[in-house]
């Protein structure tokens, strides 16, 4: 049996997809939710909540695969910058090793129903403008249980919560390191569910051995590294100055 270390791991994450593939899983991307009925089909999706600038190990390893994956990515994240630099940089070479990006909306700027949808079609256009690329999706971080009731119709966009749009995906997290019931390990060994959404945070699964907390701690120190960095490199009054002065 696999033990938690090796399952959380690039590694281990790399030995997952293989498994769906020897399995016979066909991955498609939330574009493409509605081809190749007649194929076993994982919907690999990817929010990315924090982990920007760490998530193209993921990216290289599906396309090392052949695999194309959907990443949902976050405008109003506390963590980045979407718009930064260094940070649509990487967005630009998710899109270059042949995957989708999706919109990760947060719910909380949203007073009714009405706002959320204006809002969502805006946080759209302005991903597709930027990156010259179409959104056909969006999930939302932490949901609330109105979202939860699956039912939100948003125009020309799929959501991740609806029940009838989703249908007949079977849906999987690996949110912190847990999985509901079985885990996507299992089922693909199974073939329990013809069709899977699978959701993987991309932070869970590169740093192997440490705990949520020191995950958290890694993940936030990445995010303050990058920025350390954009700054040593692009501020002449630092010219003088090192990572170590800044990072602890």
């Amino acid at each position: 049996m696999t033990n938690r270390k090796e399952e959380f791991s690039l590694v281990g994450f790399e030995k997952l997809l293989q498994n769906a593939q020897s399995q016979s899983y066909h991955f498609v991307t939330f574009s493409q939710k509605d081809q190749f009925k007649d194929k076993k089909r994982i919907l690999l999706r990817h929010d990315i909540d924090n982990e920007l600038c760490q998530c193209l190990p993921l990216a290289q390893a599906e396309a090392k695969l052949g695999i194309k994956a959907t990443y949902f990515i976050m405008l109003r994240s506390s963590a980045y910058n979407l718009l930064s630099l260094e940070n649509r940089q990487i967005v630009l070479e998710l899109l270059k090793l042949g995957h989708e990006i999706a919109l990760h909306f947060q719910e909380k700027i949203a007073a009714s129903p009405d706002i959320m949808l204006q809002n969502i079609q805006n946080e759209v256009t302005v991903l597709e403008n930027e990156f010259n690329t179409k959104v056909s999706a969006v999930s939302f971080h932490q949901p609330s249980p109105f979202v939860l009731e699956g039912h939100l119709l948003i125009p020309q966009l799929i959501n991740t919560y609806n029940k009838e749009q989703m249908a007949p995906y079977h849906y999987l997290s690996d949110s912190n390191q847990e999985w509901r019931n079985n885990s996507a390990q299992q089922i693909i060994a199974d073939s329990s569910h013809k069709d899977l959404q699978i959701l993987l945070h991309p932070m869970w699964w590169l740093h192997p051995g440490k705990n949520i907390k020191q995950i958290w701690q890694e993940t936030l120190r990445q995010n303050n590294k990058q920025t350390v960095q954009h700054w040593l490199h692009h501020e002449r009054t630092l010219q003088d100055a090192k990572e170590e002065d800044f990072l602890s």
